[in-house]
């Protein structure tokens, strides 16, 4: 009686010490399972950079593709002004229909005109 009481809180005990590393493990698969989705989603966007197109870049600058060669591409970020990123640094592909951080503060929409700037008032 006594060995088999021992050997039902031995079991107890392993289930025990079991159930935290089957947690960790699901949460591996599970962070695994999104970059690996995240990967397919940056891949699929790069293969599709075209000269033209307007994108946003990990540094917050919009600017548009000239030119994908590799795993570079040349971005116009101002008239005139060329930058050569890796195309790892863009983040998403700009439809015109996404709002940039603040757009929603300021009630401008997208198209509109940036406000001007108070030092041009004076």
């Amino acid at each position: 009686m006594l060995l088999a009481a021992t050997e039902s809180s031995g079991l107890g005990s392993q289930l025990t010490m079991l159930l935290p590393l089957l947690l960790i493990a699901g949460m591996m698969f599970l962070m695994f399972r999104s970059r690996k989705k995240q990967m397919a989603q940056q891949s699929a966007m790069v293969t599709s950079l075209v000269p033209g197109v307007r994108v946003l870049l990990g540094s917050g600058f919009f600017g548009t593709i000239q030119r994908v060669e590799g795993d570079r591409a040349d971005i116009e970020i101002a008239p005139g002004v060329v930058t050569t990123v890796l195309t790892r640094s863009i983040l998403r592909v700009d439809n015109g229909d996404q709002q940039t951080a603040g757009d929603d503060l300021i009630g401008r929409e997208r198209g509109d005109e940036p406000p001007a700037s108070p030092i041009d008032e004076r």
